[in-house]
């Protein structure tokens, strides 16, 4: 795509090259600033094709262009003088935007966090579009007829479907890990560690299992979020507070060393437990909810359900229901649950039709829902 035609739109409404002082681009904006702000035009800006918003900020005239903010920025910066573009910057914020941040209002507290959730899981977005259609692609093939459901073809093509999910605690390792600008690879040797298969077959299960003689559980991680979401925050604490009082002639060497000596057994031990435990607690409140008012426990578990699939604490409850159809023939909180998927379905067809400036947005919905529709 030829993104000339509005970066010269751009810059015509942005009051032309002599309003420009100077140029830098995040994960999702083009950030301005400019000498007069009156010969700013951020209405018209607002209308071009590719344009999600503009709006004033920090002392910045920021157009929200989206994932191709940065092909939008190298054709705004032909048309400008080098000196004036400086490329990337860290945050998806200006200095001025994020003053507030000292303070610990609960409002505050929570932004942070859904920020933090975003550029972890934005950039994975392709990726997960792209094994959701090689699934569907698997599914239709097996249902025309076209092969068996045990044939290579598909075995290959489910392979690369499942191996997304069974390793994201590692790609999601790495996409916080760049957010937080430490060791993507140290951080995904962290993910990687957790889903060691040895490991975790002659432990899972063991009883009397001990690290250090500090007894513990041994869980399977594969398909999880929640470990490495608490763990590469802290990691991130350990990799900063080392780089500030280590040599930088033992950086190489000790933070590594460190990181994982310290990170690795530390989701075993801790937040593995607590993540097991925490499934477990939602999944004991919610089956108790169904046997006293199970039009709540319906409400509940609907309304929950995709931030428990997003944390993989659903697994808790996955049991219950096997247990049930095996049981009964029949069970009724998967339905419950099933609301969620419906309502995610809702979504991914809206936004198919109200994001027509955001093509790549659209695209990964449109598989969203081509996923959903098989599967149901």
């Amino acid at each position: 795509m030829s993104f000339e035609a509005e970066a010269q739109s751009i810059m015509e409404y942005i009051g032309g090259t002599s309003n420009i002082v100077s140029l830098t681009h995040c994960a999702t904006r083009l950030r301005f600033v400019v000498h007069d702000k009156s010969k700013v035009n951020g209405q018209n800006i607002e209308k071009l094709n590719e344009v999600l918003k503009f709006l004033e900020s920090g002392g910045q005239e920021q157009v929200v262009i989206g994932p191709k903010v940065e092909s939008m920025y190298d054709a705004v910066m032909t048309l400008l003088d080098k000196d004036k573009g400086k490329g990337i910057v860290d945050e998806n914020y200006s200095e001025e935007d994020l003053k507030d941040k000292k303070s610990l209002s609960f409002n505050n507290l929570i932004n942070s966090v859904f920020s933090v959730l975003q550029a972890t899981f934005t950039p994975i977005l392709p990726a997960m579009a792209g094994v959701g259609l090689i699934k569907a692609l698997s599914i239709t093939l097996s249902g025309i007829g076209v092969f068996s459901a045990k044939a290579p073809t598909l075995m290959i093509f489910n392979g690369i479907y499942n191996a997304f999910f069974y390793f994201l605690p590692i790609i999601i390792s790495i996409s916080m890990a760049r957010k937080f600008k430490v060791d993507i690879y140290v951080a995904a040797a962290i993910g990687a560690s957790i889903l060691e298969p040895t490991m975790i077959m002659k432990l899972i299960g063991v009883k009397g299992t001990s690290f250090l003689g500090i007894p513990f559980s041994m869980e399977n991680y594969s398909s999880t979020v929640f470990p490495v979401l608490i763990a590469i925050p802290i990691y991130t604490l350990i990799y900063k507070f080392m780089k500030k009082r280590i040599s930088s002639n033992y950086h190489t060497l000790l933070i590594p060393f460190i990181s994982l000596l310290i990170m690795v057994p530390f989701i075993i031990l801790i937040i593995g437990p607590i993540a097991v435990g925490l499934g477990d607690m939602i999944s004991g409140l919610i089956m108790s909810l169904f046997s006293v008012a199970p039009i709540l426990a319906g409400l509940l578990l609907g309304g929950l359900w995709e931030i428990l699939v997003t944390f993989g604490l659903h697994w808790a409850i996955m049991p219950i229901v096997i247990s049930n159809i095996a049981t009964k023939g029949a069970d009724s909180i998967l339905a419950c649950a099933g609301a969620a998927t419906w309502a995610a379905i809702g979504i991914a067809i809206a936004l198919i039709f109200k994001a027509k400036k955001d093509p790549e947005l659209r695209s990964v919905m449109a598989a969203a829902l081509f996923l959903y529709y098989l599967q149901e």
